[in-house]
């Protein structure tokens, strides 16, 4: 913009374009890095009631801009692919940040004893901890519609997270699930009576850490049994219970897996949650291009 880069200005150049397209109040979200300003902005579209879902997943961090925040405090090469994973346009990245951050989180407790990088890597884990202590319930939807991962899967990843840099996630667990069967109650009453054809069912993509926590936690005897979370709230829709209540299949994991095209072929079963999916996944976690995201310039 060739003029003030303010909260009013901000916004009055976002709504402009989407007035200009008719699309005000079809936005489910917005993706923009931590500038404060970029925060005040989102508060004016908020005060319009403009956010749709609840409003939930309509201001999202920039995951790339944290991590170059983060990464500015130690090492570089460290977190290089988990940006380029999660600055990738032409496939789902939310469902992909808690894998980046799982993978991040390892190697932050690998090295934070070392003699040499052990300094860096505290203040880097300082930085982490200020963003993602609190985890982005996009994220946590990004994989919980993920098959092969759902509710019980996402506790395991959030606990391991929190054993290797001391944060407590288990009462986010169970705010994650009750704004889950929220929102999951809003798609309901719009898309509730949507029916479609079964497809021919596709093949299914891992990522190390992540799939290796889960395969062993499937293993687990206490595996066996279905998570407390996915049980509750009694009250909610069997679509979505009969989805969460499924035993995760860590196991279920080719090189070919897609995400999208499984829940294409799977809407005849799930028809609300799969609308609810494809709006999670298209939205974008980093506003930033792996070639951006350390640069000096950018």
């Amino acid at each position: 913009m060739d003029f003030a880069h303010t909260a009013d200005n901000i916004f009055a150049v976002i709504l402009s374009v989407l007035e200009t397209y008719g699309i005000t109040h079809r936005i489910l979200s917005i993706t923009l890095d931590n500038a404060s300003t970029n925060n005040k902005s989102i508060a004016l579209f908020t005060e319009r009631n403009i956010p749709q879902a609840g409003g939930y997943f309509f201001h999202q961090h920039c995951a790339c801009h944290i991590i170059n925040l983060l990464v500015q405090s130690g090492l570089k090469e460290v977190f290089y692919n988990a940006t380029v994973t999660l600055s990738g346009v032409y496939y789902p990245t939310s469902s992909q940040a808690i894998h980046q951050i799982v993978e991040m989180s390892d190697l932050l407790n690998t090295y934070k004893e070392d003699d040499l990088l052990g300094h860096a890597v505290v203040a880097m884990e300082t930085k982490f901890k200020k963003y993602w202590s609190e985890m982005p319930f996009l994220y946590a939807l990004g994989v919980i519609v993920d098959p092969r991962i759902k509710l019980a899967g996402l506790e395991y990843l959030l606990e391991f997270i929190g054993n290797k840099l001391s944060i407590d996630y288990f009462d986010q667990i169970t705010d994650i699930r009750n704004k889950l069967f929220e929102v999951f109650s809003i798609y309901e009453r719009r898309f509730g009576g949507v029916h479609t054809e079964p497809s021919p069912e596709p093949d299914t993509q891992p990522l190390s850490t992540s799939w290796s926590i889960l395969k062993r936690r499937q293993k687990d005897k206490s595996a066996s049994s279905s998570s407390s979370t996915t049980r509750s709230a009694a009250s909610s829709s069997t679509e979505l219970n009969r989805f969460l209540e499924a035993q995760f299949d860590a196991d279920k994991n080719t090189e070919n897996f897609d995400l999208l095209l499984w829940w294409k072929t799977y809407s005849y079963r799930y028809p609300v949650l799969s609308h609810l999916a494809r709006d999670i996944l298209v939205i974008p976690v980093s506003t930033v291009s792996s070639e951006h995201a350390f640069s000096t310039s950018g």
